[in-house]
């Protein structure tokens, strides 16, 4: 999945703002990433404050992009993926079960994402020897 959606922004990077694209059997377009990203804020109960908040974008942005009046530039985009932690690629992962963790879950693979290589090995040989 990985490689499809850096695909995509590798397509996307030549437009000024997102169009239309393939991802698998799936058409994406901003319309659909739009809707994604509602589904998003609903399930985690996240204001349009809170997100303008930490995506670093005006709250207007935000409540075009939401209401659907515009629809987002990559750098919009991108920038509210960031405020979600989360990556394109995840958003873009319908089946993903990223969302369905609980708080405490999503706070370790955040902690998780700024470990070393050598930090995430040693790690993981420490929870081997708690399992």
């Amino acid at each position: 999945m990985t490689s499809i959606a850096n695909n995509i922004f590798k397509k996307l990077k030549y437009n000024i703002s997102i169009k239309l694209y393939y991802l698998g059997d799936k058409m994406l377009n901003a319309e659909n990433i739009v809707d994604a990203l509602i589904e998003l804020k609903n399930k985690r109960n996240w204001t349009s404050y809170k997100i303008a908040a930490k995506s670093n974008l005006p709250a207007s942005t935000i409540a075009n992009v939401f209401n659907k009046r515009t629809m987002p530039q990559l750098d919009t985009f991108l920038a509210i993926c960031r405020g979600f932690e989360i990556t394109p690629a995840q958003l873009f992962a319908y089946n993903t079960k990223y969302d369905e963790l609980t708080d405490d879950e999503n706070e370790i693979l955040r902690l998780w994402k700024r470990l070393s290589p050598e930090e995430q090995t040693a790690l993981m040989n420490l929870l081997y020897l708690l399992y």
